[in-house]
């Protein structure tokens, strides 16, 4: 799965794959977050692990695909930010689950300006789109 979403990113239009990105599932708000930060912990190990370099959007994708299988509907958020020593702009991305980050920790999500994941983020995307 890992290969896929890293084949699909590289080489297809964004348009193509970007529809996975807000798909959700039925949602099971009971689901248990043991469970839950367990499946993320293996399938974690697993993409640091792959053959080529699954970045934090590569793995969430995947994180996130497994997990609908399992019922379980994870947001995807992109977030960005100004490096403080080159002011370069950085993204990253996670998932959280009933708003809370399950595959990154709170400290590290904070210093990020959510762009997806939120209904600001979704207009954004869809004005950078035209």
């Amino acid at each position: 799965m890992f290969a896929k979403w890293d084949l699909a990113i590289r080489f297809t239009p964004y348009e193509w794959w970007s529809k996975a990105l807000f798909n959700s599932a039925i949602s099971r708000q009971n689901q248990d977050l043991t469970y839950i930060l367990s499946l993320i912990r293996i399938i974690e190990k697993a993409g640091r692990a792959h053959w080529g370099h699954m970045n934090c959007l590569r793995r969430c994708l995947v994180t996130r695909q497994i997990l609908l299988r399992k019922g379980v509907d994870l947001a995807l958020c992109i977030g960005v930010k100004r490096s403080e020593e080159s002011n370069e702009l950085k993204a990253h991305s996670w998932l959280e689950f009933q708003g809370d980050p399950v595959n990154d920790s709170k400290e590290t999500v904070s210093t990020y300006t959510k762009l997806v994941g939120s209904e600001h983020g979704k207009q954004l995307l869809k004005v950078l789109k035209s």
